[in-house]
């Protein structure tokens, strides 16, 4: 192909440079022609010129594709943008599966902390007791300046090259971020692994007490004291929100009875302004009373059918304390 191309442009350059003679024309010879009548220019000149053009425009067409053919290189492929990843520590025997993670969300989480550390400094902690089970998502951002976090359903432990630093997150927000993402891009076996971020709620035949004061959930103190014919069982309250570990005074807690089931809601004092501490509440003893046996009827508490605490894990086994 080198050699026939070479033979296109040198014929090029000679049609190119080739000078056509042409005689001047006398304008007294030309007014003294007949009417009508065209001045006559060689035919083999014209055509010559004709044809010169020909080859020079196709010539000039195909060396043209020629070196777009020759020279032209195909695109280099963009370079892939690093990307921030989750890594979910659950097995141990065999590898954590690991995803990526879409960029809006990982800023959505560092914006979220950096909030939280202006609201208040986070404090050193260690990592919970490393156990079977789910040990938490750990996200490695593409940026290298941000923190590795591990985030756990109430808490996200932040490493910055030194000791951890503990952000507590009674509401779940950190995780219930990662979860909702990553859900789609894990297997079923996986998904089966991992804390619910959505529980599943129970309709309930009894009117839900309304949200008064704080909110705070409760278990049974002694489960297997209360039977079927018991009006009387005792009630271990906790605070939802940080309080600086302690619950504080519980309200009378308000008791709505059904055909099918039993709820009961508990509530807290409000708290005064000012931030909290979050090491885990204490719990308060509170005495229920019922106007009639139990029954056949589950007790429900209301702080898991509605309200602040459904996604928290103080409502992971469900709204029902207690089922006959």
């Amino acid at each position: 192909m080198s050699e026939f191309e070479d033979k296109i442009r040198d014929s090029l350059r000679r049609a190119d440079s080739e000078i056509i003679p042409v005689a001047p024309l006398d304008p007294d010879e030309i007014a003294s022609r007949a009417p009508g009548r065209a001045p006559r220019v060689g035919v083999a000149r014209a055509w010559l010129a004709v044809a010169a053009a020909i080859v020079l425009v196709a010539g000039a067409g195909f060396g043209a594709w020629s070196w777009l053919g020759r020279s032209g290189t195909v695109p280099a492929a963009p370079a892939a943008v690093p990307q921030s990843s989750v890594e979910i520590d659950v097995f141990s025997g065999r590898e954590n599966p690991r995803v990526n993670l879409d960029a809006a969300v990982t800023g959505q989480l560092y914006a979220m902390l950096s909030d939280q550390e202006a609201a208040g400094p986070l404090k050193p902690a260690a990592l919970p007791e490393q156990g079977l089970g789910f040990r938490g998502f750990i996200l490695t951002p593409a940026d290298t300046s941000l923190p590795v976090l591990r985030i756990l359903p109430t808490a996200v432990y932040v490493n910055r090259s030194g000791p951890y630093l503990r952000l507590d997150d009674p509401n779940e927000h950190f995780y219930t971020l990662v979860y909702d993402a990553i859900r789609p891009l894990i297997g079923e076996d996986v998904r089966g692994a991992l804390p619910d971020t959505n529980p599943e709620i129970p309709n309930v035949t009894a009117t839900i007490p309304p949200a008064i004061g704080s909110t705070a959930v409760w278990v049974l103190k002694n489960p297997k004291r209360v039977t079927r014919t018991s009006t009387r069982f005792e009630l271990e309250v906790t605070r939802a929100e940080c309080s600086g570990g302690k619950t504080g005074t519980i309200l009378q807690p308000e008791v709505s009875l059904g055909p099918s089931d039993i709820v009961i809601r508990t509530a807290a004092e409000p708290l005064g302004d000012g931030s909290q501490d979050c090491p885990g509440n204490d719990s308060v003893t509170v005495t229920v009373m019922l106007p009639e046996p139990v029954g056949d009827r589950p007790l429900i508490d209301a702080a898991c059918l509605e309200g602040s605490a459904v996604r928290t894990s103080f409502c992971a086994d469900g709204a029902a304390r207690w089922k006959p």
